[in-house]
């Protein structure tokens, strides 16, 4: 079985394919019910199928979405695994930069003295800098789960490359 976007290009020999199969009502039948829905009388241009075998698209490279079309969207779903890591990481980048400046401002003469001439503020210190140790191990664990996101992505799009053939 193949999955197939008709197109511009293989509407008409579709549709010739289509016509000449028509005598044999299993295979129209077998057509109309892996894809309900479509709307056979009107099929243009955009329509994904699934194709049973008998009907002769197995050797056609134009009908499989294994070709360019599928290169393709496994080219953008990496790429967009990618680009959402890219941003998580610029994120998390920032907040560290944040917590560096922090970091500095605490380590001047002017903020310790207000540290020691204030007691509520070191415990409100201290509690910033656990939730920055939290927020530090977040970006490991989210930056992992983006690393075994993207392969399981790939593993997916390798079954379904031979799923489809």
């Amino acid at each position: 079985m193949r999955v197939t976007v008709i197109d511009e290009e293989n509407l008409q020999a579709f549709q010739r394919l289509l016509g000449s199969n028509t005598g044999s009502s299993s295979v129209l039948e077998e057509l109309k019910s892996l894809n309900p829905h479509v709307d056979f009388s009107r099929i243009v241009p955009g329509t994904v199928l699934l194709i049973p075998d008998a009907l002769g698209f197995h050797d056609a490279e134009s009908f499989s979405v294994t070709g360019d079309v599928f290169a393709a969207l496994r080219e953008q779903m990496l790429a967009s695994v990618d680009e959402a890591g890219t941003r998580l990481r610029g994120g998390y980048e920032n907040l560290l930069a944040e917590h560096k400046e922090v970091a500095a401002v605490l380590k001047s003469a002017v903020v310790k003295r207000a540290i020691e001439a204030d007691a509520d503020l070191k415990p409100q210190i201290e509690a910033a800098a656990q939730i920055f140790k939290h927020d530090q191990q977040q970006a490991k664990d989210a930056d992992k789960t983006m690393q075994t996101l993207r392969e399981q992505a790939e593993a997916e799009l390798a079954l379904l490359t031979k799923l489809l053939g």
